[in-house]
């Protein structure tokens, strides 16, 4: 992991929100094949499996220990993910798999991210602009083999089937993924309150109009069974979450 500013003042940070900014759910069962699993009281991971093939959404932390007996909560073991999608390479969802990473919890997982967020996390584009004049490189560095996705891709791991879309905003080259046609993973798009959908808060997004604009691409979706956020936990009442969001018109591409 690269030691730079992001590393310092996420960390401070990810300590500080817990609670308040941050209310991810606990490890536990959501629905049939669906888990949430727990990552230092800060971050939600979450798992499918169904019995034959064990996909995971994000990776969670830089060694970070406790993933093994987080997942054991629930019967499931990290080294059966054969599949790991990152929605993004941020130091809470991207750390767990960075080349310099204490623990090894996903090395049997093909892991598929974004090339923009790929780039991010080689060094080719920056993570932070300051004041418009200095770069600053992600801390989360991936050396091993990353398969690229794109908005509107379907990779189908066995009888599980994962669609892509793009929901850039918090970061460029961020991702949302579509398991079976029902269950929304949205990593840091947005957040819910009072089981309502916001925005994901304006400080982190790197392009907060953009991020909203994410926001209402994914309102127009249907048949939603559980919607799955990185740090405010999940609902399974979806058209009541989205509700405000159904009549805005999207001005994205």
């Amino acid at each position: 992991m690269r030691l730079n500013l992001i590393t310092c003042f996420g960390t401070m940070m990810a300590h500080l929100g817990k609670g308040t900014l941050w209310k991810p759910a606990p490890t536990e069962k959501i629905a049939d094949n669906l888990y949430a699993i727990n990552d230092k009281g800060d971050v939600n991971l979450f798992v499918y499996t169904d019995g034959d093939n064990t996909i995971c959404i994000d990776a969670g932390y830089w060694s970070s220990r406790h993933l093994g007996e987080e997942f054991g909560k629930v019967g499931l073991n990290p080294s059966s993910v054969s599949h790991l999608f990152l929605t993004h390479a941020d130091m809470d969802h991207g750390g767990g798999i960075d080349c310099d990473s204490k623990t090894d919890w996903f090395k049997n997982s093909h892991v598929y991210i974004s090339e923009i967020e790929s780039n991010i996390v080689k060094g080719l584009i920056p993570r932070k602009k300051i004041a418009k004049i200095i770069s600053v490189k992600s801390p989360v560095e991936i050396t091993r083999p990353m398969n690229i996705v794109k908005d509107g891709d379907v990779i189908e791991v066995g009888n599980i089937k994962v669609e892509v879309i793009a929901t850039p905003g918090h970061t460029p080259g961020q991702v949302s993924y579509l398991i079976n046609g029902e269950i929304l993973c949205i990593g840091d798009t947005l957040n819910l309150e009072n089981g309502k959908v916001k925005p994901f808060y304006k400080f982190w997004n790197m392009d907060h109009e953009t991020d909203i604009q994410s926001v209402k691409k994914l309102a127009k979706l249907k048949n939603i069974s559980v919607l799955c956020t990185a740090h405010t936990g999940w609902t399974k009442d979806w058209d009541n979450a989205i509700a405000d969001w159904r009549w805005v018109k999207i001005s994205l591409p």
